[in-house]
């Protein structure tokens, strides 16, 4: 507000008898063309000057309220920090100058973390703030971001960031340069779990932030126009001193040289991203671990037990039940192996249903024994004869084929060592079995021959991440190579 504004404009409206309560943002000009735009026209476009496309900046809480569905969203709350760590001084104290951020945007820091839908689809949105400290990169900021990346992995959400940035906040010198691979990591941790990770670049996005999570999206976008680079266009010419080519660091050129993926208009993006996401979910994300297990126990256990087996439960003793049983014993620990994806939500099962592939001259067929992991080895036994004889007499009902949670399959049976079984949808993961071979392996420091079987394990890494995969897949070895955990459920 200036002296004009003050004093001499409610001088002449009290002289000429004008009223004094109209808003002084009744029109805003557009800093473009010149043009004079009413305030709620402006709003209704999300800040777009509608004659120019001109993108206006905009606060983190009109942007959430854009961006989610009927504008609706849960704040999160983010982590407490130090403040000014380092009892940094300049012109102004460092205190003074967060506590006038705070007093003008009515933020805690720079970001904020959202919980919402966007086209029916769940998804965590952090948004950083140019208004606070031009969305300046501290420890607080640091901290919100990483907490989105964290609520993400929990909620199995992808998650949507807005950035817009100055860079490091120099008043706390290298704490805030050590935010960047602290985010960095987060983004990495969000890939794993294979969760879509979209930025959208606002203006303006510079500095470190271009050099750390603001760049490691599966897909960028830019608002149009916007001003993106680590250093600014005056500080390269006067480096390079060179003058540099028109609409340099700009969206539409970073996206002529691949920079970046689309540039979109505001009024699109909702459904934009929400396209990208459907098309995400549609797609399964096929992975394959591997291990291998030492079948020396369970073929010991195998022979000695095989003819009393059968002669006690009229079923041959095969080594199905114990795979059966172990994977049953792991879906319990790992569960997401058990879920699968129903349109936008995840469904998690509390049973398990077992696909059990069996060959047959028609080829291959997946019954499925129900309730699996309420059953012994012997009734599992029981139950995969009955369906095996069912499949090579062509007596296999619709019903026997349906339901299943998860699948495992015998490429063994035909000499394959080593597969990658592709996944039964809807189901988010099957076990390979391979052909048992003599190998040498290295027990107690000696090389001594083992029977051993390499595992295959498919999964859907929308559902299931990196580290949830191998964790399963240990947990199956774990249970076959001491088999004794199986009989007493352990």
């Amino acid at each position: 507000m200036n002296w004009i504004t003050n004093y001499v404009r409610p001088k002449i409206n009290s002289m000429l008898g004008r009223r004094t309560d109209m808003p002084e943002n009744l029109w805003i000009k557009d800093p473009e063309t010149g043009e004079m735009v009413f305030h709620k026209d402006l709003e209704s476009n999300q800040f777009v000057i509608p004659s120019s496309g001109h993108h206006m900046k905009i606060s983190a809480k009109e942007r959430l309220k854009f961006f989610f569905d009927d504008g609706k969203y849960e704040t999160l709350d983010n982590p407490k920090v130090m403040q000014d760590p380092l009892k940094f001084r300049d012109e102004k104290r460092y205190v003074d100058r967060l506590k006038d951020a705070k007093a003008k945007t009515g933020l805690d820091d720079a970001i904020i973390n959202a919980l919402g839908t966007v086209e029916g689809l769940p998804v965590v949105v952090t948004v950083q703030d140019f208004a606070f400290m031009g969305g300046s990169l501290g420890m607080a900021a640091g901290d919100a971001i990483v907490h989105g990346f964290e609520v993400a992995l929990q909620r199995k959400r992808p998650l949507i960031l807005f950035a817009a940035s100055g860079g490091a906040r120099m008043q706390e010198g290298i704490l805030s340069l050590m935010q960047l691979p602290r985010t960095t990591v987060g983004v990495d941790r969000l890939k794993e779990a294979g969760l879509p990770y979209i930025v959208v670049l606002t203006n303006p996005t510079t500095g470190g932030v271009t050099a750390s999570y603001a760049m490691l999206g599966d897909v960028h976008i830019a608002e149009p126009g916007a001003l993106i680079g680590f250093a600014g266009p005056r500080v390269i010419e006067q480096t390079i001193r060179e003058k540099l080519p028109d609409g340099f660091q700009r969206s539409e050129y970073l996206m002529e040289h691949g920079m970046v993926d689309m540039v979109v208009s505001r009024l699109e993006l909702r459904q934009t991203i929400a396209r990208r996401l459907k098309e995400a979910q549609s797609t399964a994300a096929m992975l394959t671990t591997f291990n291998e297990v030492d079948m020396s126990a369970v073929m010991a256990l195998r022979t000695k037990y095989k003819d009393v087996f059968e002669k006690k439960h009229g079923v041959k003793l095969g080594f199905m039940g114990f795979f059966t049983k172990a994977v049953t014993h792991a879906l319990k620990e790992i569960p997401s192996v058990n879920a699968e994806i129903d349109g936008t939500d995840i469904i998690f099962k509390n049973y398990a249903h077992i696909g059990v592939a069996v060959g047959t001259e028609k080829g291959l067929v997946v019954p499925v024994v129900r309730d699996a992991d309420q059953m012994s080895i012997a009734e599992i036994e029981k139950d995969i004869g009955r369906l095996g004889i069912a499949a090579r007499d062509g007596k296999l009902s619709v019903a026997d084929m349906q339901g299943g949670t998860f699948t495992i399959s015998n490429g063994g049976v035909y000499g394959s060592l080593m597969s990658t079984p592709i996944l039964n949808a809807p189901q988010s993961g099957i076990l390979g079995m391979h052909k048992i071979q003599d190998r040498p392996v290295v027990v107690g420091g000696q090389i001594v021959i083992r029977p051993m079987m390499y595992l295959a394990l498919s999964y859907d890494h929308r559902i299931v991440d990196g580290k949830e995969a191998v964790t399963f897949l240990v947990r199956v070895k774990e249970s076959l190579e001491d088999p004794e955990r199986l009989v007493l459920d352990l």
